[in-house]
């Protein structure tokens, strides 16, 4: 007997359409570590190793991608991708995301967080990797890498600026739907199979989610997280954090409630400007 969820006792659940909502914050950030990790081969994050070669060459796939072996040493070597980059592209790449210069506020201090010397990029927050896949990996990736592999990041850069705009025309829905289905395409020829996880595929279904909840920005998780950081930050007994959360944010509500009735003469959050 098939097991059937516990929402289903809800009035609403049965036509409710979007039952599972796709975070996007978290599909960028998970994308953005993929890309990264890739293309600068860091240590623990890149799809792309030696064991993944040899089942390659064990599946018969790929035989660009396939170990290469020297006839007179007989030495095993990486055979080079089209997505691979010299040590000088990688500290090119670096440079870039590191000399970007932003408008205040706009984004967070990403050039803290590459470092140049070793090649590697870690420690991005969430908006971190919103902002680079949006923009400053667009731009890093035309001076290292092959045409066919820039134009197709760069597409997809703009695919998801394009879903997370603020306003957007169900006429262009259909062809955002069409233009990332071509980039997965894409993507599968140029990057080894172990680097397609679900995340990877899950931007396919970002437009139709659009389709049943609305823009994007209305239902991602942003927000949320900036609540929770206000939440932890309330938290004085680490033995009982849900019960200090509690009395803190009951005295926020106290204090603003009896704010609003003292006299203007006492400063508070509504009457000092």
């Amino acid at each position: 007997m098939e097991k059937k969820s516990i929402f289903f006792e809800l009035s609403y659940w049965a036509t409710n359409k979007l039952r599972h909502n796709l975070d996007v914050m978290h599909i960028e950030k998970n994308i953005c570590d993929s890309l990264l990790g890739t293309l600068l081969d860091i240590l623990g994050k890149s799809k792309d190793h030696i064991n993944f070669r040899y089942d390659l060459h064990e599946m018969g796939i790929r035989k660009e991608l396939q170990l290469v072996k020297d006839c007179d040493t007989g030495n095993i070597h990486l055979a080079k991708a089209c997505f691979s980059m010299k040590p000088d592209e990688k500290r090119l790449f670096c440079t870039i995301l590191k000399d970007a210069k932003l408008p205040k506020g706009f984004a967070s201090n990403i050039s803290s967080r590459v470092r140049i010397e070793v090649m590697k990029v870690s420690g991005y927050k969430s908006h971190g990797a919103h902002f680079i896949l949006h923009y400053l990996i667009q731009v890093a990736v035309r001076k290292v890498l092959p045409k066919n592999v820039s134009l197709i990041l760069i597409r997809l850069g703009n695919y998801f600026r394009a879903i997370c705009s603020k306003v957007i025309r169900r006429s262009d829905l259909d062809k955002l739907k069409a233009e990332i289905i071509d980039i997965e395409c894409e993507l599968e020829k140029i990057f080894p199979p172990s680097f397609f996880d679900i995340m990877t595929h899950l931007p396919i279904h970002l437009v139709d989610e659009i389709k049943l909840g609305g823009p994007t920005h209305l239902h991602w998780m942003y927000s949320t997280e900036r609540i929770m950081c206000d939440f932890k930050g309330l938290v004085r007994n680490r033995k009982n954090p849900e019960a200090a959360i509690v009395e803190g944010f009951s005295a926020i509500e106290c204090l603003t409630f009896i704010s609003r009735y003292l006299p203007d003469m006492v400063k508070t959050t509504f009457s000092r400007y």
